[in-house]
């Protein structure tokens, strides 16, 4: 009975069971391995940085001659766990460690609820976590192992716990809104915005409310948790507390090709030295465990040198894009592309027919209608959560131009935090669904259709890899235009509309040609291996259970051992699917009755 009556948790199984049911539980972007490959070397070697480069993701580090995740530690640990029980449980397949993203979406769809559960009534707060989960590329993203389900659990834990302390006066409230505050830092390098303006908040807040010595320390002994663990982190991998990784070729440029050339000159010397030791211990019994270990230790300072030296030609040559490059004309010249692609950055995040926010997510613009009631209630918390979201969209609006924020996933990764804030605006617009409303039959409808649409759009996303958008784009830029000139495809993944996700994964499904590539389609491109396999293959490519169950095509569950128990997991996900979103809209009133 007590189960039943628990929505929030019932809740949380809902979002689970359905992110699961879409998932795909296998590597989509480099980002899923270099989460992977660290993850499994922090299990094997007990550190999280390596003498050769695990993936394309890395940054050396000059201080410690090692090459590091641009993930945080905090994503990097709970897959390693994670990792570590589906090794320990004999699993035969990625799927547990990428439903990692699953897990953490549907508790921050939970925490969510509990918050909306504060400001409205139940049914509306049902309505707007589906906004979030089912209508945002939440729902897309869910699948991957990407750092934005981390954040997005610790971001809504903090708001939840906030407003919980702020409407109910809950001391310990304060203490986990520290924590999950903190929590961000040792995610994502732009965590800082949110984590500097929640303190802010929370201190004005605590002055307003003349609030005792013992609740702001309940405050700061959360903070001070993972603020500690950040700053000791960066210490120990770079020498500065404050150095993520992310900005240590620029800042730190010359000490970094210091470090690398000295590695270069002592390598060879270490790689000799242990071939020699290598060949001994072959000869002396080749399959014995130390022989094994000793080849391949030779074998990872062979890569590593080669790593190092292709990271040194790579450093010196420039060749990694930088927005500060292109935008470092100076004086007025540079103050006015700087404007010009702010406000273009802006068009494409908002609106633009590709990957804009209210374009893949209309129902958003229901926020329109909604800031100006969350303001009425909340105006403190209004002005902050504005800043932190215009921080974080300035802060991409410079980028826009020149390319996705992330990888060429669906939507503009980076943003998918801010849906936490824009929901809580949404929320504003309680009043006009309220049936006394003289409009309420109006925005009632109007807000369904959105949903229903947002969520038709998220589902096209979810059905198809964005690989087979954007592996034939790059491709064809290649190929046809050179190398050199690959980044092409970035920008026009970012700023053409027929390079939308949602055009062309349509396109896909329908067996076509994506839309990106027609405009290089020519008679001499035949020889650039523009397969006909696009149109012949129709259908989703990116749900397991669809690939397991219902297609049986297996290029998602191949390498299955016992298929049978998947099947079983399938039937079960949908049974909790439909029995908790029943119980949730329905089960307190019969229970009762």
């Amino acid at each position: 009975m007590n189960l039943l009556n628990n929505r929030p948790l019932l809740v949380f199984i809902l979002f689970l069971s359905i992110f699961l049911l879409f998932s795909n539980g296998k590597v989509t972007s480099s980002m899923d391995v270099d989460v992977l490959r660290y993850s499994q070397n922090l299990i094997d070697t007990g550190s999280i940085g390596s003498e050769s480069k695990l993936s394309n993701g890395t940054v050396y580090s000059p201080k410690t001659h090692l090459f590091y995740p641009l993930e945080g530690i905090g994503i990097i640990l709970p897959v390693a766990f994670i990792s570590k029980l589906s090794q320990f449980f004999n699993i035969d397949s990625t799927f547990l460690i990428f439903s990692s993203g699953s897990i953490l979406f549907a508790l921050a769809m939970m925490f969510m609820y509990k918050l909306f559960s504060l400001l409205v009534s139940n049914r509306k707060s049902l309505l707007f976590v589906l906004a979030i989960g089912l209508a945002t590329p939440v729902f897309v993203l869910s699948k991957m192992l990407f750092p934005e389900p981390f954040v997005m659990f610790a971001i809504s834990g903090s708001l939840y716990y906030y407003f919980k302390f702020s409407i109910k006066r809950s001391e310990i409230s304060l203490l986990y809104c520290g924590l999950l505050t903190g929590l961000t830092l040792i995610m994502r390098p732009d965590s800082p915005i949110f984590y500097s303006l929640m303190i802010i908040l929370v201190l004005v807040k605590l002055f307003n409310y003349k609030a005792s010595t013992k609740k702001y320390l309940y405050f700061f002994a959360g903070i001070v948790v993972f603020t500690t663990v950040f700053f000791f982190n960066n210490y120990l991998k770079f020498g500065s507390f404050i150095e993520t990784g992310y900005t240590v070729n620029k800042y730190h440029r010359n000490e970094v090709i210091t470090a690398l050339q000295s590695d270069i000159i002592e390598l060879p010397d270490r790689i000799q030295s242990k071939l020699i030791t290598a060949q001994e211990a072959v000869k002396a019994d080749k399959n014995s465990n130390i022989s094994k270990q000793l080849v391949s230790e030779y074998y990872s300072l062979d890569k590593s040198l080669k790593d190092k030296n292709s990271y040194l030609l790579d450093l010196k040559e420039n060749e990694k894009f930088r927005i500060n490059d292109v935008l470092a004309a100076k004086g007025d010249e540079g103050f006015a592309r700087l404007l010009k692609d702010y406000f273009y950055g802006l068009y494409l995040i908002l609106i633009f027919p590709n990957r804009a926010i209210f374009f893949l997510s209309p129902i958003f613009l229901f926020v329109v209608f909604g800031i100006k009631g969350f303001y009425e209630r909340f105006k403190l918390e209004s002005i902050f959560y504005s800043l932190i979201f215009f921080a974080y969209l300035s802060l991409y609006a410079l980028r826009a131009p020149y390319g996705y924020s992330g990888t060429a996933a669906w939507g503009i990764r980076y943003m998918l935090p801010m849906f936490l804030i824009l929901s809580l605006f949404l929320t504003g617009v309680d009043k006009f669904l309220n049936p006394d409303h003289p409009k309420y039959k109006l925005f009632k409808y109007s807000f369904l259709s959105l949903l229903v649409l947002s969520a038709l759009f998220q589902i096209i996303g979810s059905a198809i890899n964005y690989q087979h958008v954007q592996m034939p784009l790059e491709n064809v830029i290649t190929q046809v235009y050179g190398k050199e000139n690959i980044r092409m495809s970035r920008i026009q993944l970012m700023t053409k509309a027929n390079s939308s996700l949602l055009l062309n994964n349509a396109q896909i499904l329908t067996g076509n040609v994506p839309e990106v590539i027609k405009p290089h389609l020519s008679e001499d491109v035949i020889k650039y291996n523009i397969k006909p396999q696009y149109t012949n293959n129709s259908g989703p490519n990116d749900w397991f259970f669809y690939d397991l169950v219902i297609a049986e095509q297996k290029q998602l569950t191949g390498n299955l051992k016992n298929p049978s128990n998947y099947k079983l997991l399938f039937f079960v996900l949908i049974m909790l699917a439909i029995g908790s979103s029943y119980y949730v809209i329905r089960g307190k009133k019969i229970i009762k009755t």
